[in-house]
């Protein structure tokens, strides 16, 4: 159901509110509202919060909001943000995450998995990330190669999933767990499916168009790709995550560019 901007602040306050009662609000003009508790504040602009709330299915919607804001609501109550003290003493909460090479900053602490697609470290606090730079790396006391190691162990151990059928009638499957961790869980296919393409056909071909859609599927024919390709593009420029339009084949536990037959 589609719900306006006046709405969706007053919903985000009421939520807000009813955690913290003492809190006090302000609507700005820009689609911000001013959180305010004794000495601290936030600014927090709404609209990546209202274009998700809006892509989630009706079921998950509260749920979603709830999470978003949670982090925010534990950052009044005691007062400040987050720092490297509380990343090292959460170290659990370290994982990695897909992103397009464009939206690596320069400080970032990351990896390449293809020239286009890297990996980027996150403290993850529900719905907010905190990225690992060169800065709090130091404070963390280890080595990117330990970083790396630490973030896969926790990504395996809590976002291991099943994949999903994304799309019965083109025969897509996929992810769309919409946790911001379905374009990250390439790495499951890597890790699972790399090296057995004689089970699963020869040309295995993957299109992560957001951070919250990855579409799994074999090489038919060009209309068929061609209808799977637009779909993705779709999604990748009507999505808040953008991320690739490229279609990638899945071999021997990598994933390269692929060239149409």
């Amino acid at each position: 159901m589609k719900i306006n901007n006046a709405d969706f602040i007053q919903l985000v306050i009421d939520m807000v509110k009813n955690k913290l009662p003492d809190v006090h609000i302000i609507i700005k003009d820009d689609f911000t509202i001013k959180m305010q508790r004794s000495d601290y504040w936030i600014d927090l602009f709404l609209g990546n919060l209202y274009q998700n709330y809006m892509y989630c299915p009706s079921y998950f919607k509260k749920e979603y909001l709830k999470r978003a804001l949670q982090p925010f609501i534990e950052d009044l109550l005691r007062g400040r943000s987050i720092n490297a003290d509380d990343i090292i003493a959460n170290k659990k909460n370290i994982y990695p995450l897909l992103v397009n090479k464009n939206d690596v900053e320069e400080d970032f602490a990351s990896s390449p998995l293809t020239s286009e697609l890297h990996l980027v470290y996150v403290f993850d606090q529900g719905v907010r990330f905190f990225f690992i730079n060169n800065k709090i790396l130091s404070h963390l006391k280890i080595d990117f190669t330990s970083l790396k190691n630490l973030a896969a162990k926790n990504f395996h151990r809590d976002f291991d999933k099943p994949l999903m059928l994304i799309d019965k009638k083109r025969n897509i499957l996929g992810y769309n767990y919409l946790d911001s961790y379905d374009s990250t869980r390439v790495l499951l296919l890597i890790k699972k499916f790399g090296g057995i393409e004689e089970f699963l056909g020869s040309d295995i071909l993957i299109m992560i168009p957001t951070r919250d859609l990855l579409l799994l599927f074999s090489y038919q024919d060009i209309p068929s790709l061609n209808r799977i390709q637009m779909l993705g593009r779709s999604e990748y420029i009507n999505n808040s995550y953008p991320i690739s339009t490229t279609i990638y084949k899945l071999q021997a536990g990598n994933i390269i560019k692929f060239q149409d037959k």
